[in-house]
């Protein structure tokens, strides 16, 4: 189950394009990668305040609490944003999704250097009226944000980032020798930047 998705309808929507995709394959990617030069930020915000933790301790959101999401970087390039629950499930991408920014195709967004971007701006651009809700399983979770220079760089829908080559659960219907990590197929160049919270009742 993910731990963030856009209202309901996007949620339920989001389940029931996870199956038939039967996403088993994992790349493995590096939390916090960088490239020389090049800064990506992640930002986690709640009720207006920026929660994005300072020291060690991750911040806690409540099952249904409202949040948004925002990011930079200072490149020009595309961006993918993920979403890795406590119950160790294959990760679900946030953006891009077919519910907004349909121009960007299904690979990535496009970022501008120096120029934020939340999620709550892309859908209202769009003319959707929906959020990201925070949901369960209780415990830890992370985002990943994904930055490439070109969408060729970019994580395919049908692939899902292994964060630090962690293991992750399967699809039921996916076999077990199908879900390995594996070297990524893009030689482009990425960075990376993750963010960790905790889901609370």
């Amino acid at each position: 189950m993910q731990r963030l998705c856009a209202g309901l309808a996007l949620c339920l929507a989001m389940f029931s394009q996870a199956a038939p995709a039967e996403r088993c394959r994992a790349i493995a990617v590096v939390a916090d990668e960088k490239l020389e030069g090049h800064t990506l930020s992640l930002t986690l915000v709640h009720e207006g305040r920026d929660l994005t933790p300072e020291g060690a301790g991750a911040s806690q959101l409540r099952v249904g609490a409202a949040v948004d999401v925002c990011f930079q970087s200072s490149r020009d390039g595309y961006v993918s944003l993920w979403s890795h629950d406590a119950d160790n499930n294959a990760p679900v991408r946030i953006l891009p999704n077919e519910y907004i920014d349909a121009v960007d195709d299904e690979l990535g967004i496009a970022v501008q250097a120096g120029v934020p971007k939340c999620f709550s701006e892309l859908a209202a651009g769009a003319g959707r009226k929906i959020s990201l809700k925070v949901q369960p399983p209780l415990g830890g979770a992370e985002l990943y944000l994904h930055y490439a220079q070109g969408r060729d760089g970019q994580i395919a829908p049908d692939d899902f980032p292994s964060i630090g080559n962690k293991s992750v659960n399967l699809q039921p219907s996916c076999e077990r020798h199908g879900a390995r990590n594996v070297p990524r197929t893009q030689t482009a160049p990425y960075a990376s930047k993750t963010l960790q919270y905790e889901v609370v009742q």
